[in-house]
């Protein structure tokens, strides 16, 4: 992965799979991964934008995963000011994963396969054991001998 601005912005893909050439293969194998998180404000056009065209079609090439990071907005830290949040939070799991679905079916009509995979990302929870302190040693000094 290479960030190509500072804005994380520009045509690199996120994660670039590639198999290398055999006796058999006289072509590598080669497929190219988006990964957006659900209060991403291009979630649902960039498996097309993004992904199809910047990526796929420039590179002439027709494999394509774009990946959905699920994170359950009821589980948020911020939930009061962060843009991203009040973003995620109208996002509906199911409606999203009927569209992204819709996209990728329509990108085989341009000789593209794409498939959506939405992951669900839990947030950890805290441990149930106590927290012990662990009592610091000290080294011997020379005169405690």
């Amino acid at each position: 992965m290479k960030q190509t601005s500072t804005r994380g912005l520009g045509l690199t893909v996120d994660i670039q799979a590639d198999a290398p050439l055999t006796a058999q293969n006289r072509e590598a194998a080669r497929c190219r991964i988006e990964l957006k998180g659900n209060w991403n404000p291009h979630l649902l056009n960039a498996m097309r934008t993004q992904l199809a065209e910047d990526y796929l079609a420039h590179e002439r090439d027709t494999a394509g995963i774009y990946v959905t990071a699920w994170f359950d907005p009821d589980l948020w830290n911020d939930q009061t000011s962060s843009a991203d949040y009040r973003r995620a939070a109208r996002t509906l799991r199911e409606a999203t994963e009927r569209k992204l679905a819709e996209q990728a079916q329509d990108l085989r009509y341009l000789g593209m396969q794409v498939r959506s995979v939405i992951i669900d990302v839990p947030r950890p929870k805290p441990s149930s054991r106590r927290r012990t302190r662990i009592a610091r040693t000290r080294r011997p000094r020379e005169g405690d001998r």
